[in-house]
């Protein structure tokens, strides 16, 4: 997993490539907002299904791991503050 300031640059990113902004606004700054709402929208998800405590399979390592320990919406949290930095 990319740490938080690396996925924030690259949702910034790619939301540049894919987003329309008019005379009032610039791409990066949609950009930016596109990926705030993505972020805040997953942090939401991720509280409403009180995902702290569950099982997941890790993807890179194949192994199921237990979130007790952590709040995944953490790692989100800290992704928009560097979102809001670029």
């Amino acid at each position: 997993m990319k740490d938080p300031k690396e996925k924030a640059d690259f949702l910034v990113a790619q939301f540049c490539k894919h987003s329309r902004a008019d005379d009032t606004i610039s791409p990066k700054e949609s950009a930016k907002k596109c990926a705030l709402i993505n972020v805040d929208q997953t942090i939401e998800a991720l509280d409403v299904f009180n995902y702290t405590g569950t099982w997941y399979d890790d993807y890179y390592t194949g192994q199921m791991i237990l979130t007790e320990d952590k709040d995944p919406s953490e790692y989100w949290k800290e992704v928009r503050k560097h979102i809001e930095k670029l």
